[in-house]
């Protein structure tokens, strides 16, 4: 698994974990989720931070999922269109904004 490879080019490892944790959200495996976002690079910080509030929504913790999501909305550029996305998954946990 890439996961586990040495050799693979930078940035891999953290891709590899970022579509493993937003698999384990969709199925229903927040938790594995969590534990694995905690490997990734901090350059993917907006992605990592977005599926941590997935996660969080999915364990039903919206206190915790809006922090993630304002972080993410934070580590993107504000001309950034993704921002809005962001802000649409804040208002289905009821942030008001």
């Amino acid at each position: 698994a890439i996961i586990d490879h040495h050799e693979v080019p930078l940035g891999m490892h953290s891709m590899a974990r970022l579509s493993l944790a937003r698999l384990y959200v969709d199925h229903h495996h927040p938790h594995k989720a969590l534990i694995l976002l905690t490997k990734v690079s901090k350059a993917f910080a907006a992605i990592t931070d977005e599926i941590q509030g997935d996660a969080y929504t999915a364990l039903d913790q919206p206190e915790k999922a809006e922090q993630a999501y304002k972080s993410a909305i934070t580590a993107l550029p504000v001309t950034s269109p993704y921002r809005r996305y962001l802000q649409l998954k804040e208002a289905n946990i009821g942030v008001v904004p």
